[in-house]
């Protein structure tokens, strides 16, 4: 399996700039309870927001439906903001191993930051690798 991952420096709060409201495309107000480790999570609101480059972007969680509104644009507004053309701070296209046998290890190679805490990375906690990396991300022009 291969997945890429785009990490862009973007502000959730004060005066975060915000994309148009014509970037949410799509809504919904949910009810749902996902299973996950360490018990269930609602989902309360999916909302769908379309990216200057028409790429989609979807966002569901527990917030609710006008708090995923205003995020979605705001995450859209941070990525369109972001220099055209930047680059992240390598060209190699390797950004992160993943060791599972003896020794499980992952390793993101761009920042150096390795871990042996393979179950939870692989169970969505990437905050320490997802940190590193934007702290080498150089930031928009204010």
């Amino acid at each position: 399996m291969v997945v890429r991952v785009e990490v862009y420096p973007v502000l959730l709060e004060g005066d975060a700039p915000l994309a148009p409201p014509k970037a949410v495309v799509q809504s919904y107000a949910l009810k749902l309870s996902v299973d996950e480790r360490g018990g269930p999570r609602r989902i309360r609101s999916a909302v769908l927001g379309r990216r200057a480059d028409s790429q989609m972007l979807p966002l569901q969680n527990e917030r609710d439906l006008a708090e995923n509104r205003v995020l979605v644009r705001r995450l859209i507004a941070g990525i369109d903001g972001f220099p055209a053309g930047a680059r992240p701070f390598t060209d190699d296209p390797l950004v992160r191993s993943y060791d599972l046998l003896a020794q499980p290890r992952i390793k993101d190679h761009a920042t150096g930051h390795a871990t042996g805490r393979v179950k939870d990375v692989l169970g969505g906690e990437l905050d320490a690798l997802l940190r590193m990396r934007i702290l080498k991300l150089p930031l928009p022009p204010a």
